[in-house]
């Protein structure tokens, strides 16, 4: 999956100087066969960040350290914790990340300390107090499923 990216990036980069223009974020994403549609909100972000810094181009390793976790996602299918507080991050207040944070360990220490109650094996996704910690955030529902 790595590879199809490079490939695609350097598709892009007809100048062969490491950068290509902006708007081939969602490109590159579809030319790798990787779901740029669910990535939306996502790349208008980065090219929003771009465009705040006054600039029209990026380099693969940027595209990575910003996208790294969504195309590992993509790729395994799963999510780790670090990669979803690295989502967090990307995308949420310090305050928000600590809310989801501590409900996360909470829901958590639960399962731990009741192993044999199948109450705690379960999350109510309909609760108020849950649905603005986490639901809310797609990177949520990524970490929860």
């Amino acid at each position: 999956l790595i590879s199809k990216i490079r490939e695609q990036f350097e598709t892009f980069d007809s100048t062969n100087s490491g950068f290509v223009p902006v708007q081939c974020v969602a490109d590159i994403f579809r030319l790798s066969n990787i779901s740029f549609e669910s990535l939306g909100t996502m790349i208008k972000n980065y090219i929003f960040r771009l465009k705040q810094q006054s600039r029209e181009t990026f380099s693969l390793p940027e595209f990575f350290e910003f996208f790294g976790y969504s195309v590992q996602e993509f790729g395994e299918g799963t999510l780790s914790v670090s990669e979803a507080s690295a989502m967090f991050r990307t995308h949420c207040s310090a305050s928000d990340i600590r809310l989801a944070t501590d409900m996360m360990l909470v829901i958590i220490n639960n399962i731990i300390s009741h192993p044999n109650d199948p109450k705690f094996w379960q999350v109510n996704i309909r609760s108020e107090e849950f649905r603005l910690k986490i639901w809310q955030y797609e990177v949520g529902k990524s970490m929860m499923s």
